[in-house]
């Protein structure tokens, strides 16, 4: 998965055609009335006219924010992802930690011991449930990414061929990395010790995803045990080893 979305580019009779068959130099688009479709409707293409620059063509929604109109450019979601990891990992590794103290009440004299309030606490948690979850993002949108076009795994029990898009919707993560490296040919013996520290990751993301409340522990609280799990990981070397598994995979991917 490419760090930048993929660029399109207009030829010079693309861009001359598509001004003598479609601009209006008197239109004027009403932004109100397209602002008041939910989805479709909103998403448009723009061709620039600068030839020295390739004729860019940019995919953009447009957006009403605070009686004003803009153009949301399509950018792609792995960078998404990227730049939202980063910020989450910033926030609850240095921001929030730094403002505990202004934002807690003393629990003990000695030793010294503060309690965090409820609203800081919130975000700190939060931030750290968004890292873990944004992170498995990433790494499945990565995955499903590089599975090969042409793979081909056989057929299936229903007779079902075993293609690319079939891989991509049946197999679990871990399949996926396994045939990654099969396909890729990965011998670097660090790909399978990567595998086994990711995918628990993932397992950890699905019980908050689908948090259940008959898991027993002896606080009796639901949630303890995936909060003991997320807030005692080092999150920011969980990171580092995803990024240390894509370079393995692509070793051109942009991640900075």
């Amino acid at each position: 998965m490419e760090k930048e979305r993929l660029k399109y580019y207009a030829t010079d009779n693309c861009v001359k055609e598509v001004a003598e068959k479609y601009v209006d130099e008197y239109a004027c688009w009403d932004l109100e009335e397209i602002c008041k479709k939910k989805q479709k409707g909103r998403t448009f293409i723009m061709i620039e006219d600068a030839p020295s620059q390739q004729n860019p063509i940019t995919t953009f929604r447009i957006e009403k924010c605070f009686n004003e109109f803009f153009g949301i450019k399509y950018i792609s979601p792995f960078k998404v992802l990227l730049t939202q990891i980063q910020i989450s990992l910033h926030t609850c590794t240095y921001i929030l930690p730094r403002l505990f103290s202004k934002n807690s009440d003393v629990a003990l004299q000695d030793p010294p011991f503060r309690l965090v309030n409820e609203i800081y606490s919130t975000q700190y948690i939060g931030h750290k449930i968004t890292c873990l979850t944004l992170m498995i993002m990433a790494l499945e949108c990565f995955v499903n990414e590089n599975i090969p076009s042409d793979i081909n795994e056989g057929y299936d029990k229903k007779g079902e061929k075993k293609d690319k898009d079939y891989i991509e919707r049946n197999y679990d993560l871990k399949s996926k990395m396994q045939i990654i490296m099969k396909y890729n040919k990965i011998v670097d013996p660090r790909y399978t010790t990567l595998v086994s520290t990711i995918i628990p990751l993932q397992k950890l993301r699905n019980d908050f995803v689908h948090l259940k409340s008959d898991k027993p522990n002896s606080l009796h609280d639901p949630c303890v045990n995936c909060y003991d799990k997320v807030l005692s990981m080092d999150l920011n070397l969980m990171f580092n080893k995803i990024k240390e598994y894509v370079k393995l995979v692509n070793p051109n991917a942009v991640l900075d």
